[in-house]
């Protein structure tokens, strides 16, 4: 006995383009969540370097007993760790030190502009001044920089117009672009003291 097949067996036209349809729909509803995603691993990474070079400031300030300075160009998205080999406190890449680099993403940005909460933060952060991303930079819209000097006992120094006045503490806090929500944990935010603490911290 021959057992016939039908070789034209397959999926209609009707089928494929309803399949199409659903993968088009999870497509667009998935889309939003992944770009959201994306910009919260950035913004976490970004923080993630800069406690890093924060850190590493430190301990290169402690064992060389130079000063050590973080230069943050928020202008251009930004961050330079350098030991200033030229002793004028201000960051000259034909004469300094590089030791280290950050460029932020497109995506992630020093922020929040409108303050990441209204109210006070908890311990160990009362400090934190919330419309403050960055406590040593500049708020001028033509030179949207500022640099902070790590010295060999931890000390920390804000530099103003080539002089050095010690602080406390200093942070900056990074969000992605665009995205900002006060209660959203993508917000991240990394201090600075001069007990030899470097903290990370996120809402």
């Amino acid at each position: 006995m021959v057992k016939c097949t039908n070789k034209n067996a397959g999926f209609t036209l009707l089928e494929l383009m309803a399949v199409v349809a659903i993968v088009g729909i999870m497509a667009a509803i998935a889309a939003p969540n992944f770009s959201k995603m994306i910009k919260n691993a950035d913004t976490r990474h970004s923080a993630e370097q800069f406690f890093s070079m924060a850190a590493t400031a430190q301990t290169k300030a402690a064992k060389s007993g130079r000063l050590h300075f973080i230069h943050v160009d928020t202008a251009n998205d930004k961050i330079v760790l350098f030991e200033d080999t030229d002793n004028n406190s201000q960051l000259d890449e034909d004469n300094d030190t590089i030791i280290s680099q950050i460029d932020l993403p497109h995506n992630v940005k020093m922020g929040p502009a409108d303050g990441y909460q209204n109210k006070a933060l908890d311990a160990p952060y009362q400090f934190i001044i919330p419309k403050t991303p960055c406590s040593f930079c500049t708020t001028s819209a033509s030179k949207q920089k500022g640099t902070l000097a790590v010295g060999p006992d931890r000390e920390l120094y804000k530099v103003t117009n080539d002089s050095l006045s010690k602080v406390e503490y200093a942070y900056i806090t990074l969000v992605p672009e665009d995205d900002y929500d006060a209660d959203d944990p993508s917000t991240r935010l990394v201090v600075i003291t001069t007990i030899g603490e470097v903290r990370s911290w996120y809402k």
